[in-house]
Formats: C-alpha cells, sequence, structure tokens
C-alpha cells in the first residue's frame, strides 16, 4: 500500500489530478459510493469516476484462456 499511496502522490504532483480515475463495477454499497466520490471528486479532484454499474451482471460469466 505504501508504494500504491508513494505513486499516487508522484503523480499527482507531476500531472496533476487528470492522472488518477476511479472505475468500479457495481458491487459496492451506497456508502462507499459516497465515500469514493468524495476522496475522488473533493480531495483528489478528479473528473474520471465510473461506476459501472453493468459490469457487475458480468462476473459469472466464462472467463477465456489467453496463452501468455
Amino acid at each position: 500500500m505504501a508504494r500504491v499511496v508513494d505513486r499516487s502522490r508522484s503523480l499527482l504532483s507531476e500531472e496533476g489530478p487528470l492522472s488518477h480515475a476511479f472505475y468500479t463495477s457495481g458491487q459496492l454499497f451506497l456508502e462507499e459510493y459516497s465515500a469514493l466520490a468524495v476522496l475522488g471528486k473533493a480531495g483528489i479532484g478528479t473528473p474520471h469516476m465510473d461506476g459501472n454499474t453493468r459490469a457487475g451482471s458480468l462476473t459469472g460469466a466464462p472467463v477465456r484462456n489467453v496463452p501468455a
């Protein structure tokens, strides 16, 4: 977690708030969405917030094996 924090701080100071984005799958509770919105928009200042609630229904779909 320290590495994530350090890199996030570095990106914020070098590139600004547009360097960060938040994507959720629709699996969060309302309170969690609210906390994430405050963190992302008010705290960091990024407009890049996507709450793709349709992706939650895709979690049961089979995963395609792709060789590395």
